[in-house]
């Protein structure tokens, strides 16, 4: 077992991912119309990228691959339409009102071959509004008149979209958005300094790290490169992803959700916003993410996960008083739910 690392990509799960075999099968699904919820209507979008699978598991692929040729795409239309209408759905939900097909692709893809991902980001997104509402009750009048609607939107689809750069660089093909999110979702590295190629070769076929290296090639990602230097792009990518679809999400979200590992000098958009909102929710996006990464893939007690988050957080933010604010409400809102949970 590993040492604890600071950021979630360091952390075992032993959570399984869909077989190279399973993916391939799905990736020969026929496209299909895709429903896109705007505002209070629906819309049909055009034809699906191929890259949007369906399988989440082996047994489900398996138990379809049993069935007569009819009833097996029936399955992958059902499935795949049950994937495109909740990433639709939930994108609605979290405040975006209109969104790029891209978007929608990529969280789709996500959904498929590391689930775990997207569902931190939906338990992260709850905790962070759950601390935003917290600290908006108890602020000064002066400061509690900043937080509105247009706030706790944002904050909202900053953490729901925080980690969609896990998919690669925003004008990567298909093939490459796939080899990337593998690699993100592979948690047999013995440490941060492993290089990406002894990564690949440990966790892939012969025939897929190769091709997995050509992938990450491409994208200036070289084989010697380390892990820990593979896991920092993610915060790059989300930004480059986020901006190549700036019209459709708001400026704050944007640069909320990009700047979630600036404790550790990911900042690509140099952040320094005098805002009190941004940089509020800039803080609790960032405790947030490393709690949610000791707790779920680290197994730590709330105590021990918050002992480690402000163990990291400590060197930048030591003297910070709006982190200060953000870690003490963080620990009254996960004690009492925990309390909660345990009394039910």
């Amino acid at each position: 077992m590993m040492a604890i690392a600071q950021t979630d990509h360091e952390i075992n799960d032993d959570r399984r991912q869909p077989s190279d075999a399973a993916v391939s099968r799905i990736l020969d699904r026929p496209k299909g119309p895709h429903l896109r919820i705007v505002g209070e209507s629906v819309e049909w979008r055009g034809a699906l990228r191929d890259a949007r699978q369906v399988a989440a598991t082996d047994t489900t692929v398996l138990g379809a691959t049993l069935q007569p040729p009819s009833k097996r795409l029936e399955a992958r239309e059902q499935e795949r339409q049950e994937i495109h209408h909740k990433i639709d759905a939930e994108l609605h939900m979290v405040g975006l009102r209109h969104f790029g097909e891209a978007i929608a692709q990529r969280m789709e893809l996500i959904e498929v071959l590391a689930t775990r991902f997207n569902n931190d980001s939906r338990m992260i997104r709850r905790i962070c509004l759950a601390v935003l509402d917290r600290i908006a009750s108890i602020l000064e009048p002066e400061l509690q008149s900043k937080l509105d609607a247009d706030s706790r939107r944002d904050m909202s689809i900053a953490a729901y979209l925080h980690d969609i750069g896990k998919s690669g660089p925003f004008d990567a093909p298909q093939a490459t958005q796939e080899a990337i999110v593998k690699l993100y979702a592979v948690e047999n590295v013995a440490g941060p300094d492993q290089t990406i190629a002894k990564t690949v070769r440990m966790n892939f076929s012969f025939e897929e790290a190769k091709s997995v290296l050509e992938h990450l090639g491409s994208c200036g990602m070289r084989s010697t490169d380390t892990m820990r230097a593979f896991w920092d792009r993610h915060g790059y990518w989300t930004h480059d992803i986020l901006e190549a679809d700036s019209e459709d999400i708001p400026s704050r979200a944007r640069v909320v959700a990009g700047s979630h590992h600036m404790d550790r000098g990911i900042d690509p958009y140099g952040f320094s916003s005098a805002d009190y909102v941004a940089m509020l929710e800039n803080r609790i996006l960032m405790a947030v993410d490393k709690y949610q990464a000791a707790v779920v893939r680290s197994q730590k007690t709330h105590g021990e996960a918050m002992e480690i988050i402000k163990r990291i957080l400590s060197p930048k933010y030591g003297n910070d008083m709006i982190m200060d604010h953000v870690l003490k409400v963080v620990d009254e809102v996960r004690q009492e739910e925990s309390l909660l949970a345990a009394a039910s």
